[in-house]
């Protein structure tokens, strides 16, 4: 291996020595003007947060529940809340649900879905319903229903959904009194 003998030219040296704190000083800056600005919403704000008054957009079957898996957080091994944030997400929700109908303003909310995959009733009641939407500071708060009974293991799946203004992320769902907090 060749090594060279040759000392450092002393200027260059120190005008190393002089970018070292420049770069470190503008990469700290850069790095602090990148993290995302992070809002804390209590548990007790949502539940005291009056009901809004969300737009139903219907209630489907879904064909293909792994298509939504972008927009989807699944909480147990049948249940998943949907959340639309643009026209192109709620293009595919169309899509995989096309009983749902609507034109939602993504400027100004985002459409939910509470989606289970309990398979083909029995009795022909719909298993998941929306009671009530809460908004705190565009945190979400959804409380549902799952209706018990009998059903086939097809792996037919259900989706409710409704737009929601104000709304920016679900953070926290209660069905039939179980809390889900979706990442």
């Amino acid at each position: 291996m060749l090594r060279s003998t040759r000392k450092p030219h002393p200027v260059r040296q120190r005008r190393g020595l002089l970018m070292f704190p420049c770069v470190a000083a503008l990469a700290a800056v850069s790095a602090c003007s990148a993290v995302p600005h992070e809002r804390v919403v209590s548990v007790q704000q949502l539940e005291r947060a009056s009901p809004c008054t969300e737009s139903a957009l219907g209630r489907a079957l879904v064909s293909d529940p792994r298509r939504l898996a972008g927009m989807m957080s699944v909480l147990s091994p049948r249940l998943a809340v949907v959340q639309a944030r643009s026209d192109a997400e709620w293009r595919l929700l169309q899509a995989t649900a096309p009983e749902l109908a609507g034109r939602p303003d993504f400027s100004r909310g985002m459409v939910i879905g509470v989606l289970t995959a309990a398979g083909s009733s029995l009795d022909g009641r719909w298993p998941i319903r929306i009671e009530s939407v809460r908004v705190f500071d565009e945190a979400g708060y959804v409380c549902a229903t799952f209706e018990g009974g009998s059903y086939l293991p097809d792996g037919v799946a259900y989706v409710e959904a409704a737009y929601v203004p104000g709304l920016k992320a679900v953070v926290m769902l209660d069905v039939n009194g179980v809390r889900y907090y979706p990442p």
